[in-house]
């Protein structure tokens, strides 16, 4: 399950999170209803982008993009719930590269766990998060059936039908690209610790 949340920062060490309600339910792929194609959409306006097309969503890129609000600049954020009635464990979406190509797109997210504060039982609506607690970046993969043509997008964006091959699969020029982002962002976040 995807949500769209407002961040508000208490302090340094707190950052309160309060789902946005909206009607229907939140995609993340779709070329109609997916946030990820819709927010690339809007960052090729005026490129003449074509596959074979390597892309990357910045965290501001995609809080600017959620501005739902107009009041609330570049506080919202793509959160997903990994275990959707079995409990609660959200993690934040902060950064999103893709690898265009062939007619499809590999993605990889970069994830931030939300823990919440110790005092604070977390709901799905509204929580705290302990920045200081929060886990080392996770990634996750995916990849949808659509491209990148004449500074567009092409094609559903949607994830394949279920089957037993659904595994991401990585051409080299694919791994390699997600292999140095993912080692940038292990690099920049372990140097801080």
């Amino acid at each position: 399950m995807f949500y769209i949340y407002r961040k508000a920062a208490v302090d340094s060490t707190t950052t309160i999170y309060t789902r946005i309600k909206r009607p229907g339910r939140v995609s993340l792929f779709g070329c109609r209803e997916g946030w990820l194609p819709w927010i690339l959409k809007r960052k090729l306006e005026g490129t003449n982008a074509s596959e074979p097309w390597q892309w990357h969503l910045t965290e501001s890129e995609i809080c600017r993009e959620l501005e739902i609000d107009e009041t609330q600049p570049s506080g919202n954020a793509l959160v997903i719930d990994l275990k959707p009635g079995r409990g609660v464990e959200l993690y934040e979406i902060v950064e999103a590269w893709g690898h265009s190509d062939c007619g499809w797109t590999p993605i990889m997210l970069r994830l931030r766990e939300l823990k919440g504060k110790p005092s604070c039982s977390p709901t799905i609506d509204r929580f705290a998060v302990d920045n200081v607690a929060c886990g080392p970046p996770v990634f996750s993969f995916y990849y949808v059936i659509g491209t990148i043509k004449n500074g567009d997008i092409f094609g559903k964006w949607t994830l394949p039908p279920p089957s037993s091959t659904n595994s991401v699969f990585l051409w080299p020029e694919a791994m390699t690209f997600f292999t140095e982002q993912a080692n940038r962002v292990l690099a920049s976040e372990f140097a801080n610790t």
